[in-house]
């Protein structure tokens, strides 16, 4: 979107950045406009550019909120526990469970004036071999 005045415009995947450049990366209704297969690319990309103990924090839509559905671009759908797929809690990316994001909040919020509800996510990327202590091993899920 030309007005924010972005320093890099790209198409992503891929994040045309360096391996592990970011301290922080912050998208906001972005991730629900990608096909499923392109989240995970994506999330993969988050993963590659930041740095260890960067954090990535996500705005989406709430999946159960009428505002995801409101939108005919939008082509993926989440709740919070969506993002534990990227966690040790799930394997993914192909990464050892030691080298997975750690969920470190989430919390979904709600304007009813707006008719909007979101997801807020911060995911924060452990060192390497860090030990999980993401907010699901918080509240009790336990790693697969």
């Amino acid at each position: 979107y030309p007005a924010v005045g972005a320093d890099i415009t790209a198409c992503i995947p891929p994040i045309p950045l360096p391996d592990a450049c970011c301290s922080h990366i912050f998208t906001s209704h972005l991730l629900e406009h990608l096909e499923s297969a392109d989240v995970d690319r994506a999330m993969g990309e988050i993963w590659r550019v930041l740095v260890p103990g960067g954090e990535a924090e996500i705005i989406v839509p709430y999946a159960l909120g009428h505002g995801a559905w409101m939108d005919p671009t939008h082509k993926t759908f989440f709740v919070p526990e969506r993002f534990l797929y990227y966690t040790p809690h799930f394997h993914y990316l192909g990464y050892d469970l030691e080298t997975r994001f750690q969920l470190e909040s989430y919390e979904i919020i709600v304007d009813e004036q707006a008719m909007q509800h979101e997801v807020r996510v911060v995911l924060r990327k452990g060192a390497e071999g860090e030990k999980c202590q993401c907010r699901a091993c918080q509240v009790g899920w336990s790693a697969q």
